[in-house]
């Protein structure tokens, strides 16, 4: 249907859940009761289908209307839709846990006004507490949960529930009670055991969300869950935040361990009169969950974001709402069940003039048919593959590697594109000086930069701050004083400083620079990237020279520049202009321990591994080569942009870009690029440019022009696959290098350990964290450890856990599909299986193998394949196949030889109901217990993703106790089932054991057709996996 959509003005309060498109609907009460009159004649199949489906929800209930008169909205996301009610007459809504409202003709978030506006118009709000809080909500962070019923009603109504509703009923119909009672049983535990998991998690996470304590405002006091967006509030020390905030006046450290992983005190000042922009005001922010560890006297805050739009909160909308699995696996298993579904019932239509000959009655030959739907289709697949990744996810867990959701494990296996970020991740987070240099007759001014050019503070008499920092003003020693300072006072022999003012690092400068005075002079002493402060100067090509030696090496590298002023109150701008470039300080930043091992494992393995860093590029592109991401023989060209030209290897090249990459993609060389041209590139690709929220009038204004440039699209998705090396990146271009990846088909797993880190890590289809904080909300998987070995763990652990679910599928499907077959056998003889047997064969049997076949553990080494988990695909279906054809093969001869004894087949027309009795159903049932052990054998695929059958002990013992059961019970008269039930008492078709015994050698004949039919089906499988692997490798 066509419906008006609304554009939405994205805001970064959405974090990774920006909404795209809005369309206003009108719920149609006619077409309510056409649904329910439809769904009551198909047996409410139709009301399953709307609940399934929400495009033909959308489409078959609602219709399109005018904002005034609709009901509801159809919201879509990128990749997803939904429809969510209206929740007020302007036109407002609530989508995952935020409002949004119409305005200015798009809808946006409900959010405390802040982008754009001066600390004096935002401090100027006239909204009242009450107010404010209807509004935007206060800062408790509520964790959602389904009630009981409404969780029970959504697992219920499944697609595999349903069709247990209807084996059950057909079970009943056909007099078997026992089967359908453990089936309605087992099905009912298993949802209030995972209902109460679910409801613990929930809990778990509801108590990291809580933050209790008392916090002052101007006129009174209250908890800090209560707080409101412009709430004017003190900071003290020891104070945990619990809100987002702007700093209004005093010097605050806070310690943002919980964001970025790194636990050191961060600087924080008041905001100037600059319009507020939360990445250039990051240093006059405060975030929530943050702790205070210094603040002066009368420091003030004002609040800004609460609740769920907080950074933290953002963190926990990540968990609570995760991106859409792949459903690919699922969608392929279900067209090889339709495949046997059909295969079955050609089967049945070629016997049905059999059972009319042999004189079934209608109800009996209606009972085959649909015993075939029944048990070509196992309903209880899903809980299997749910138990195999909780199984993997508890063993990561076992190994400090915290998992917080199960489907995360299965797609850590069909990972082939890993990113790592670069300081904390391949490299250890200390930093080591290692030396420093200055042009002719500025030593003394490249001292007294490293003495006064930081923001150190006094923790309970220890120095505390940027580790850089501490071990730039070490390397001077220097002797530093606080007592009596507003900042600090640093002095040697020669010189006495004292800091008057402090400009905090700005990622966008990428600069910081303090004001210092000594005497009755005036210095402006700054430290940043050599990049900028080149540009900041007149520049010095010997330093410059210098500092690309340095960083090809891997060495950080600093740069440091001063002037003298006259005036100390200039602003920032006025005192970072004109600066003179006097010196470097460089420091190295060693990999970890065992950064190259693993990086080298997971080459070897055949994984493309990519370095994403906002470090310099050559300092990058060093560690990358002595990593091993890069080959250290391998010549590294490096790709840049700057005003309008692109840049190789630092020259500017005269051709056009356009012409360039073609080359450069087709040399021979390993490929760098920075982030001022993925900036520049990323324009082509409309994908990245709509999840932009600055650009999206840019997007509709350029469309024409450049984003419809599907050439310069296709030469960026080559340039990100091509290079190894992305440097200069911020926080937002490491997601975009992920979705690039993405839109190639990749599957990207990514690897960081900050909260510069987290967008990618969102974005990615797995996330690994190493830092036990805030950030690793976003991650699926945290290491407590900062060891590398995770990573390999992870990947291990994801492949073993598609390879159970495979054999899972492919030993349920093979051991029902060869149950079917048997039904067939008997059903021509007039017999059945009675319900003791169904139980076991249905239970008993084949469900404790799959249990214990989820506990297989992965293989120690890491390999370069990747299981083949589509089940459509020939090799997975011939391996079914094969095991199907033998056990039906076998079925069939034993069936042969029982019809040759000519025992208890007198048949008396017509059959209305079967015998449940005789030596047939014995020779089937036993016959099914063999197969149902051997085929799991058959079936089960160790190296390269699991280990050996044997070190699965509970699947081995059980293997071993179910083959003795039916060796004894063919051989041994008066075994029974080892005394613990007899099927001999005549109910079970006990004579038949008897009868199977008393002649001579006819249980050698048996026994000797299942050996050879199944080794007949060991050989296939092993002839197969040669022929037709099912498993691909990673190139």
């Amino acid at each position: 249907m066509s419906i008006q959509q609304y554009s939405v003005n994205n805001s970064e309060v959405e974090g990774q859940h920006t909404l795209q498109q809005v369309q206003p609907v009108r719920l149609v009460p006619s077409r309510v009761i056409l649904a329910l009159l439809l769904s009551i004649l198909t047996g409410f199949g139709f009301a399953l289908f709307l609940l399934w489906n929400v495009k033909l929800r959308a489409s078959f209930l609602f219709e399109e209307q005018d904002i005034s008169l609709s009901t509801h909205f159809i919201v879509r996301t990128l990749k997803e839709m939904f429809i969510v009610s209206k929740t007020t007459s302007e036109g407002g809504f609530r989508f995952r846990l935020l409002n949004y409202e119409l305005h200015d003709g798009s809808f946006r978030p409900v959010e405390f006004p802040v982008k754009g506006l001066t600390i004096k118009q935002i401090t100027g709000h006239q909204l009242s507490r009450s107010a404010s809080l209807e509004l935007f909500g206060n800062c408790a962070l509520k964790i959602p949960y389904e009630s009981a019923p409404s969780y029970f009603f959504t697992a219920l109504t499944g697609p595999f529930n349903v069709l247990q509703y209807f084996a059950i009923a057909v079970w009943f119909g056909q007099g078997t009670v026992l089967f359908p009672i453990v089936l309605i049983v087992f099905t009912v535990v298993s949802l209030i055991v995972n209902y109460c998991l679910y409801r613990r998690s929930r809990w778990l996470l509801q108590k990291l969300a809580n933050i209790h304590q008392l916090v002052h405002l101007e006129d009174q006091e209250l908890n800090g869950s209560e707080l409101v967006p412009g709430d004017i509030i003190y900071i003290k020390r020891g104070q945990q935040m619990n809100c987002d905030c702007i700093i209004l006046s005093g010097e605050i450290m806070v310690n943002e361990a919980t964001l970025t992983g790194e636990n050191i005190p961060v600087p924080k000042t008041q905001m100037g009169e600059e319009q507020f922009d939360l990445e250039k005001c990051n240093q006059n922010c405060l975030f929530e969950g943050t702790k205070i560890v210094i603040a002066s006297s009368q420091a003030k805050a004002i609040v800004i974001r609460t609740g769920f739009q907080s950074l933290r909160g953002q963190y926990f909308r990540n968990v609570l709402f995760p991106a859409p699995l792949s459903k690919r696996f699922y969608v392929q298993a279900s067209k090889f069940l339709v495949e046997l579904a059909c295969i079955s019932i050609i089967a049945y239509l070629i016997l049905l003039r059999y059972f009319i000959d042999l004189g079934l009655s209608t109800r009996l030959i209606v009972y085959i048919l649909l015993n075939i739907i029944v048990w070509t289709i196992p309903p209880a697949l899903p809980v299997f593959f749910q138990i195999c990744k909780t199984v993997n996810l508890i063993r990561l867990g076992m190994k400090d590697i915290l998992g917080s959701n199960v489907d995360k494990v299965e797609e850590a296996g069909r990972i082939d594109t890993i990113c790592f970020d670069k300081t904390g991740t391949l490299t250890n987070l200390g930093l080591i000086a290692h030396t420093h240099n200055s042009v002719k007759n500025q030593e003394e001014n490249v001292q007294n930069i490293m003495a006064c050019c930081h923001h150190l503070v006094n923790v309970e008499g220890e120095l505390a701050g940027d580790p850089l920092e501490v071990e730039m003003f070490k390397y001077t020693q220097w002797e530093i004083t606080f007592e009596n300072q507003k900042y600090f006072q640093v002095s040697n022999q020669k010189s006495k400083f004292e800091i008057l003012t402090i400009n905090e690092f700005s990622s966008a400068r990428q600069m910081m620079s303090v004001i210092a005075k000594n005497g009755s002079q005036h210095y402006v002493f700054a430290k940043g990237s050599a990049e900028q402060i080149s540009l900041q100067s007149s520049g010095s090509p010997e330093l410059m020279q210098l500092m690309n030696q340095y960083a090809s090496k891997g060495l950080r590298v600093i740069a440091l520049a001063y002037k003298e002023i006259s005036n100390p109150s200039i602003s920032r701008e006025e005192a970072e202009k004109g600066l003179n470039f006097v010196g470097l300080f460089i420091l190295e930043n060693k990999l970890k321990v065992d950064t190259a091992a693993v990086i080298n494992e997971l080459k070897e393995a055949n994984y493309t591994i990519k370095v994403i860093s906002g470090d310099n590029p050559l300092t990058t592109i060093q560690c990358a080569k002595e990593c091993g991401i890069v080959p250290l023989e391998d010549r590294v060209q490096l790709l840049d942009f700057d005003n309008g030209q692109i840049l190789l290897d630092g020259q500017k090249s005269s051709q056009q870009i356009y012409e360039l990459l073609p080359e450069v993609l087709n040399a021979e060389h390993q490929l760098a690029i920075t982030g001022r041209l993925l900036e520049y590139l990323s324009r082509f690709n409309s994908e990245i440019m709509l999840t932009q929220i600055n650009n999206k009038v840019q997007v509709h204004q350029d469309s024409q022009v450049e984003i419809q440039d599907e050439k310069m699209n296709q030469l960026l998705l080559q340039v990100v696959l091509k290079a190894r090396v992305f440097a200069r990146q911020k926080p937002e271009q490491k997601k975009q290098v992920v979705q690039l990846l993405q839109q190639m088909k990749k599957q990207v797993m990514m690897v960081g350990d900050g909260a510069n880190d987290c967008s990618a890590i969102a974005q990615a289809q797995i996330g690994i964290s190493f830092s036990e904080s805030d950030a690793s909300y976003t991650a699926p998987f945290s290491s407590k450890s900062t060891s590398l070995l995770c990573v390999p763990i992870v990947l291990s652990a994801g492949k073993a856990a598609i390879q159970i679910i495979i054999e899972v599928f492919q030993y349920q499907l093979s051991v029902q599909i060869s149950k079917v077959a048997s039904v067939y056998i008997m059903a021509l003889c007039g017999q059945t299986f009675s319900d003791f047997q169904f139980t076991f064969l249905g239970y008993m049997s084949s469900l404790p193998f799959l249990l214990f076949l989820t506990f297989s553990p992965p293989a120690t080494q890491t390999t370069a394949f990747i299981p083949l988990d589509d089940q459509f695909a020939a090799p997975n279906q011939l391996a079914m196949f094969n095991q199907m054809i033998c056990a039906i093969l076998g079925q069939i001869c034993n069936a042969m030889i029982v019809v040759g004894l000519d025992i208890d087949l007198q048949l008396k027309k017509p059959i209305d109901e079967y015998n449940k009795k005789g030596m047939m159903g014995s020779v089937m049932f036993l016959g099914l217990i063999f197969y149902y052990m051997t085929m799991g054998i058959s079936i089960y695929v160790s190296q390269p993703f699991k280990q050996r059958f044997y070190r699965n002990i509970p699947l081995l013992l059980w293997t071993i106790t179910c083959s003795i059961i039916t060796l004894v019970s063919i051989f041994l008269l008066k075994a029974g089932w080892l005394g613990v039930i007899d099927i001999r008492d005549g109910q079970y078709g006990g004579q038949a054991l008897y009868l199977i015994n008393r002649h001579t050698g006819l249980n050698w004949e048996i026994f000797g057709v299942m050996v050879a039919f199944q080794t007949l089906g060991f050989c296939g499988q092993t002839i197969l996996q040669k022929i037709t692997p099912s498993s691909y490798k990673l190139r």
